[in-house]
C-alpha cells in the first residue's frame, strides 16, 4: 500500500475522524454546549426534576444528566398548549425556552419554580447557553 493510501478517502463521502468526534457519542460524554446546559440543570432544576425529587407532584420531566437529552429533544410537552420541549435549531419554537423566559407561560408557571424564598429566574448567561445549544442543533 502506498504511504498516502491510508489517509486517502477513495469513496469521497466517508466522515473524517474529526467529523465523527464532533457528532458526539455516548462513550465520549456530552459535547461542550450540552455539558454547559447540564451544569445549569444540575444547579437549578434537578432538585425538582429528578427521580425522588423534593417537590411532590412534579411532572415526570427528569433533567438529570443520564436522561435529560432524551427527555427534552423532540419530546411533546406535557401541557397541551406547549408543543415540543426542544426543537433542534429553533429555540423560538421550543417550549422549554417559553417556560424559562415567560412570566406567564400558556400553562403553569415560569421555571425554575421557587419552593423556598423568592423566585429567581435563570441568569441571562444561563438562558443564552440553553438558547445557543438549541439553536446550534441541540446535539448531545
Amino acid at each position: 500500500m502506498p504511504p498516502d493510501a491510508a489517509t486517502e478517502d477513495t469513496a469521497g463521502d466517508a466522515p473524517s475522524d474529526v467529523e465523527v468526534a464532533e457528532a458526539g457519542s455516548d462513550a465520549s460524554g456530552p459535547g461542550p454546549a450540552f455539558a454547559a446546559v447540564l451544569k445549569i440543570f444540575r444547579a437549578r432544576c434537578t432538585a425538582c426534576h429528578a427521580a425522588g425529587a423534593i417537590a411532590p407532584g412534579m411532572p415526570s420531566l427528569h433533567l438529570t444528566s443520564d436522561v435529560a437529552y432524551r427527555s427534552l429533544v423532540g419530546v411533546p410537552a406535557q401541557q397541551t398548549c406547549g408543543g415540543t420541549l426542544v426543537v433542534p435549531s429553533s429555540s423560538a419554537q421550543s417550549y422549554l425556552m417559553r417556560k424559562l423566559i415567560e412570566a406567564s407561560p400558556c400553562q403553569g408557571v415560569q421555571m425554575p419554580m421557587a419552593y423556598e424564598g423568592l423566585f429567581m429566574p435563570l441568569a441571562d448567561a444561563d438562558l443564552q447557553s440553553i438558547r445557543s445549544w438549541i439553536d446550534q442543533g441541540a446535539t448531545p
